[in-house]
């Protein structure tokens, strides 16, 4: 059968193998978020609004998200959220300490994104992510993303726990039980030098009898 002209013929068997292959789509009926970045020349960055360059970096900018909508089309996404541009922002150097360019800076753009064909994941794949779904109690076949809620924090935590002990006693106890002294474990001050309690005085510590 030929294809009409512009149409991708779109295989869901892996590497040309006749493996069974399942079906799978966004995490989210509302689509996946996307990000894509511009570089932009400096004197187009933070222009005064409806100036000319204004104009120019609007222009710009609209014809990044119309190649960048095209290019995801391709790779089988459809937009389905409005762009939200922002920046500018140092673009990232190859490696730390190299210089920055500072003729251009970066914008970023996001936009949600759904499916228009799914992506196939090998059978065995797909067990794999049921068996990891179903030992971390995750419905992977509810929409939405899982997300585990966070009480609110408190500013003022009271502890009326009777049972309370002081910190400090239970250790001079426990150190009692152990037989070890406190002030063994003491520094004194910086400009003295440290040494181990237990080991025998210095030669320049020892009291010479007259």
């Amino acid at each position: 059968m030929t294809l009409p002209n512009g149409t991708r013929h779109r295989n869901p068997h892996a590497f040309g193998r006749r493996a069974i292959m399942v079906p799978t789509n966004t995490a989210s009926e509302r689509g996946d978020w996307q990000e894509g970045f511009i570089d932009l020349p400096v004197r187009l960055c933070r222009p005064p609004k409806h100036s000319n360059a204004w104009h120019e970096q609007q222009r710009a900018l609209e014809a990044a998200t119309r190649r960048w909508e095209v290019w995801k089309a391709k790779k089988g996404w459809r937009l389905v959220s409005k762009p939200r541009w922002t920046g500018p922002f140092d673009r990232p150097t190859a490696r730390a300490g190299m210089a920055m360019d500072e003729g251009r800076k970066r914008y970023y753009v996001i936009a949600r994104f759904l499916r228009t064909t799914p992506f196939w994941l090998s059978e065995d794949a797909a067990l794999y992510l049921n068996d990891q779904a179903m030992l971390y109690d995750v419905d992977i076949w509810k929409a939405g993303r899982p997300d585990s809620p966070m009480a609110r924090g408190k500013d003022l935590i009271i502890d009326n726990d009777p049972t309370y002990h002081d910190a400090l006693k239970d250790a001079e106890e426990r150190r009692q039980e152990l037989g070890l002294k406190r002030q063994d474990f003491q520094f004194g001050p910086l400009s003295e030098p440290m040494r181990n309690p237990y080991s025998k005085p210095l030669l320049n510590e020892v009291k010479l009898e007259e």
